[in-house]
């Protein structure tokens, strides 16, 4: 994920502005992860939260309201998106790691497998299948018995993509128009995703499998819009 990595070094500064008024449902995806734990996971333990790729942590937001009482750990390939991260969870009980999912072991620094969840917004279609497939594995690790893993990640779909990314153009000139992102920026932003930020997009049916064959029972889709949709599987 290094040149993944790159574009969103770039983009730390801005990334709220820009998903919260160009990512199309940005706010209802990662609601959505907070009420589905809430709803799986009992209040009554001391609940463990991995927040793969947390970005700026505002999924890891959303869920400490609803479990307030639970503890995260927020991972992220980008420096600058945990920097980001600290300043907004003041309060939380949250550990901070920096770790590229791509790389081997990173799972070995937590031995007592004991996480009850382990989420993960728009990072896992910039794996390779070959990665993707060892991330299942990691992650299935990472959980004690009956915890779930939650992804909201794009599909392949000819329509629903072209559909999806058309609203995103829409959403990003209204953004524009309301002088909520800068156009240099943005125009910037563009041409560095081009360059750095890479994307695998395979069908919902063929990652459904995956998780099937990395150990992980309960596999469904629980929200969708357009090609972007929220997978979730429990390890037995």
């Amino acid at each position: 994920m290094k040149t993944t990595t790159e574009f969103f070094n770039f983009q730390a500064p801005l990334y709220d502005a820009y998903q919260r008024s160009c990512v199309p449902k940005y706010e209802e995806m990662i609601q959505t992860v907070a009420h589905f734990l809430r709803r799986v996971l009992s209040p009554d333990e001391n609940l463990r939260v991995v927040d793969l790729g947390c970005g700026t942590g505002n999924t890891t937001v959303e869920m400490a309201k609803l479990l307030p009482d639970a503890s995260f750990i927020c991972v992220d390939a980008s420096g600058e998106m945990l920097s980001a991260v600290q300043s907004k969870l003041g309060g939380v009980a949250v550990e901070f790691h920096r770790v590229d999912v791509e790389e081997d072991g990173w799972e070995d620094q937590w031995t007592d497998l004991s996480f009850h969840a382990v989420v993960s917004v728009l990072v896992l279609e910039h794996l390779p299948f070959d990665s993707y497939r060892r991330v299942l594995s990691r992650v299935h690790k990472l959980l004690s018995a009956g915890g779930w893993f939650i992804s909201v990640e794009s599909f392949s779909s000819d329509l629903n993509q072209q559909l999806y990314f058309d609203e995103m153009a829409k959403w990003e000139e209204r953004a524009l128009a309301a002088g909520v992102i800068p156009r240099e920026w943005l125009a910037e932003m563009s041409a560095l995703s081009a360059e750095k930020e890479r994307h695998y997009f395979a069908s919902s049916d063929e990652k459904r499998q995956w998780w099937i064959e990395a150990g992980f029972a309960n596999v469904e889709i629980v929200w969708q819009y357009y090609c972007v949709a929220a997978l979730v599987g429990r390890k037995p």
